[in-house]
């Protein structure tokens, strides 16, 4: 369900999405799609090395009198396809919906190695590539233009109950609440499970961040994008609520918010019956080697025992045993033979 009030450009955008039964103002590109009767927004399918983005059609802008701010809140869930490692997504404000050069993997489909774009960035990072500096395979990034985090952290939320950190799990498939407020020139970015609160202090804080400078301007989009690389995870955002200023921030109802699919029990049934297949299989190749190995390894034992008895049948020796006779390798025939000692 969508709640969207657009108004002219000195007022205010904001706009809810619990669920995504009505899609219209949002653009997709590349792998991104709202899978049907479903009503979820998934940005790569189970293709590798694919980049899909998605955002909100109309862009926000910014009068020259009233300060750059934003709030936005989103729910999305990292789906484990492949056991290879794989990589995450990102939200990101842009200045144009035309990323020219970005690349998948490490780069989220925002990126390159090369280039610098005016994009700030919220990774949900599950990989760790050494090129862009990352602490490691599950954690938040900030990045300004490029994807080295100009700030990062493990992925973990502050627990008021508890008064401290507790780690979490980027790509446990279950759904994550992630908020990231933007105000003057401080970004802050927290992330919590979906049947928490959110948390009174930010995991990331950022007091650095010109917005103005990044988008080149007072005008700009803002949406998801994701990436794979040699591995698969789907990613999926299953609520989503954006707002100028903090104050007119939409809440998502959770209580409304699809469930993040999973791969089917038919796949995983297929994928466990091939195994098991190749696994016979296996042993059938290896029983047929050691059969061949068993039967070569008679077949030799008895051949020597043939030679061994036909040695014995051959030689024959006479009552004194300085006049043996030997007749190794002569061939014996039933005829009528005179033996004469000396």
């Amino acid at each position: 369900m969508l709640y969207c009030v657009c108004k002219s450009f000195q007022q205010e955008t904001t706009f809810v999405y619990n669920g995504f039964d009505q899609g219209d103002r949002i653009h997709l590109q590349g792998g991104a799609r709202i899978l049907p009767k479903k009503d979820v927004l998934q940005l790569t399918n189970a293709t590798t090395t694919q980049i899909g983005r998605a955002f909100f059609k109309q862009p926000i802008e910014f009068n020259p009198s009233e300060p750059i701010s934003f709030s936005t809140h989103f729910v999305c869930a990292l789906v484990r396809v492949t056991e290879v490692s794989s990589h995450g997504m990102a939200f990101f404000v842009s200045h144009s919906t035309d990323f020219v050069g970005a690349e998948p993997s490490r780069y989220f489909g925002l990126f390159n190695a090369n280039e610098s774009a005016s994009t700030l960035a919220v990774e949900l990072d599950i990989s760790k590539a050494l090129d862009v500096l990352d602490i490691n395979d599950n954690h938040v990034g900030i990045d300004v233009n490029r994807a080295v985090s100009v700030q990062s952290a493990n992925a973990s939320y502050y627990s008021d109950k508890e008064g401290r950190k507790i780690d979490m799990k980027l790509v446990s498939g279950q759904p994550i609440q992630v908020w990231v407020d933007y105000e003057g020139t401080t970004l802050n970015v927290s992330l919590s499970p979906l049947k928490n609160q959110k948390p009174s202090r930010p995991l990331l804080s950022s007091t650095s961040i010109n917005l103005t400078e990044i988008v080149q301007g007072r005008r700009m989009f803002v949406g998801f994008s994701g990436s794979t690389g040699s591995g698969v995870v789907n990613q999926y955002v299953l609520g989503w609520s954006f707002s100028k200023s903090m104050a007119s921030l939409q809440k998502i109802d959770v209580s409304k918010l699809p469930k993040a699919p999973y791969p089917s029990n038919k796949n995983k049934y297929t994928s466990l019956v091939y195994d098991i297949l190749l696994g016979l299989l296996a042993f059938l190749v290896l029983g047929l080697f050691f059969g061949a190995y068993m039967y070569r390894r008679n077949l030799y034992i008895e051949c020597r025992r043939w030679i061994t008895s036909l040695h014995k049948a051959h030689r024959i020796t006479g009552p004194n045993p300085a006049s043996r006779i030997d007749l190794v390798g002569s061939v014996v025939k039933p005829i009528g033979l005179t033996l004469e000692y000396f």
